[in-house]
């Protein structure tokens, strides 16, 4: 069967996952908007051409997880962020494209690199800071490393999601990560272990038969909501706390931060309380978590925004 006849090109974009893309694209947004409260320009052609560059790396992470998972998501359950795409699983006569498609768009994402930096006359650590992010997602999953399958999941998630991530938006800006960016690393990196905990609590059972060394598999559903709980309450003291310090608060809202963070600590609270255990509130709750993190950091970029244009 071909592969580029219309069946398999429709499985290819169901590999693709591109939903995932637009948190990427938000953190990457909050990155580049910390920067330009610091008094950098935007510039239409950085934003885009800087993005075009971390998406590419950023979708050949859906492509190279689900062909390094396709094994263990035999037994997954799929739903919106979990379980995988489970294309390879019906069409495993897909798998050596999907590898190959990973692979060429993160080269694709290198040449972009180079290309911007020569652009834009950025210093050589650009290319190294995205080109370093590509090959974390692609190891999170692939081995000999396998980030996913030794017990460091969680920690990628935090390291990108808290920093690699909207720190390439901010070092797309300027040429150099912004110091205001330090201020939200410490409530981001909660936030990514929110977001791990959640794409893994629904897929407890599988990842125990695939031998995946994560917290969800170590010590279980209940454990996992409580650290959920826990890491969005952390996060919503520490920005109430830069709020009441008030050290910070001329330069960014803090404030309006601490309320929109209750969003996804509620949410969590939520899941702590009902403590559903059948697999279709699990599935829910996780998708509420999962969503109310993504709308806060949605409002967070808009408060920014307007905060600039107004």
């Amino acid at each position: 069967m071909a592969i580029l006849d219309q069946n398999n090109i429709c499985l290819i974009f169901r590999l693709a996952r591109l939903r995932f893309l637009f948190p990427g694209f938000l953190l990457f947004s909050l990155g580049y908007l910390i920067s330009m409260h610091s008094g950098v320009n935007f510039d239409i052609h950085k934003f885009f051409f800087g993005y075009l560059s971390f998406s590419l790396a950023h979708l050949s992470i859906s492509f190279s997880n689900d062909y390094f998972d396709r094994n263990s998501d035999v037994n997954s359950k799929k739903t919106i962020f979990t379980g995988g795409s489970k294309v390879l699983v019906e069409h495993p006569n897909l798998a050596s494209c999907a590898h190959k498609i990973a692979i060429l768009l993160l080269v694709a994402s290198t040449i972009s690199l180079v290309i911007f930096a020569f652009f834009f006359s950025y210093s050589v650590w650009f290319v190294i800071y995205g080109v370093l992010g590509g090959l974390i997602g692609y190891f999170y999953s692939a081995p000999p490393i396998s980030f996913s399958y030794k017990g460091a999941g969680e920690i990628i998630g935090i390291i990108s999601i808290g920093f690699l991530i909207p720190g390439m938006g901010s070092i797309v800006a300027s040429g150099s990560i912004d110091q205001s960016l330090f201020l939200f690393i410490f409530p981001l990196c909660c936030y990514g272990l929110f977001f791990m905990l959640n794409v893994e609590i629904p897929d407890l059972e599988s990842d125990k038969i695939a031998n995946k060394k994560n917290l969800i598999v170590k010590f279980g559903r209940r454990s996992g909501k409580i650290l959920l709980a826990l890491s969005s309450a952390l996060a919503t003291i520490y920005i109430l706390f830069l709020e009441l310090s008030g050290s910070f608060s001329i330069y960014f809202p803090f404030g309006l931060f601490t309320i929109m963070s209750i969003i996804p600590l509620i949410s969590s609270i939520i899941g702590l309380i009902e403590n559903r255990d059948e697999r279709k509130g699990i599935n829910q709750q996780a998708f509420m978590n999962i969503v109310a993190i993504i709308f806060f950091i949605l409002i967070v970029d808009l408060i920014l925004f307007l905060n600039l244009i107004l």
